[in-house]
């Protein structure tokens, strides 16, 4: 596409642009799943407050050494009084994804027409990075990726919690992606459906498109 014949690598988010859902819906039934998993650790009634003011922390409270992961544990276990159960705890939600998260696939559908079109940018040797708020570990952004059609190795990059320093918004993130790529960005153009967390690349220099501008 001669929109993108500038740019050497093509960012996308997925939530909303790789892959369509109702996010209230999706959020919904995460936690109640995701309650029930972790009920050990966790009062159900409170999982969605606390996990929602663990993942705010490390958005605001980056240090610029530690992985998102590792951030998101500490502000956890600190929150419930867990110290002497960081394994077990890591070791539960590492467990959730691999088993309980993919029950969540009915509820999202793929971008056919963004697959479509990235898959054909990439043709032209276009590099693609899937750069997803990483606030999910690994494990879960590649089931949410494979929901979307797409596969791992069609990505120059993905971002995940536990390769990631920062999240959205914050400039960094995306200054993040363009040091591992070796690369500016003014070689960079993203693609999302959120204006407040996706385009702030704009910021550093990295274009950004709405995805319903594409589709």
């Amino acid at each position: 596409m001669n929109m993108f014949s500038e740019f050497d690598y093509i960012l996308t988010d997925l939530d909303g642009t790789l892959i369509k859902m109702d996010e209230i819906r999706f959020a919904d039934e995460y936690f109640k799943l995701l309650s029930e998993y972790v009920k050990n650790f966790i009062d159900p009634r409170n999982i969605f407050p606390v996990v929602m003011s663990c993942i705010e922390e490390i958005t605001r409270n980056p240090d610029g050494f530690t992985d998102n992961y590792e951030r998101f544990l500490k502000a956890l276990i600190g929150k419930l009084n867990l110290e002497n159960r960081k394994v077990e705890l890591k070791a539960t939600f590492d467990k959730f994804y691999k088993e309980e998260f993919p029950k969540l696939s009915h509820l999202t559908k793929p971008n056919q027409e963004l697959v479509k079109i990235l898959r054909d940018l990439r043709k032209e040797n276009k590099n693609l990075v899937l750069a997803t708020n990483p606030v999910f570990p690994k494990i879960a952004i590649f089931e949410r990726l494979r929901w979307s059609g797409m596969k791992p190795d069609e990505f120059a990059l993905i971002t995940y919690m536990e390769n990631s320093k920062y999240c959205k918004p914050d400039v960094k993130y995306f200054m993040e992606i363009c040091d591992k790529l070796s690369t500016s960005p003014e070689k960079c153009v993203m693609i999302g459906n959120d204006s407040q967390y996706d385009s702030s690349c704009e910021k550093i220099g990295v274009k950004y498109v709405d995805v319903r501008e594409l589709i």
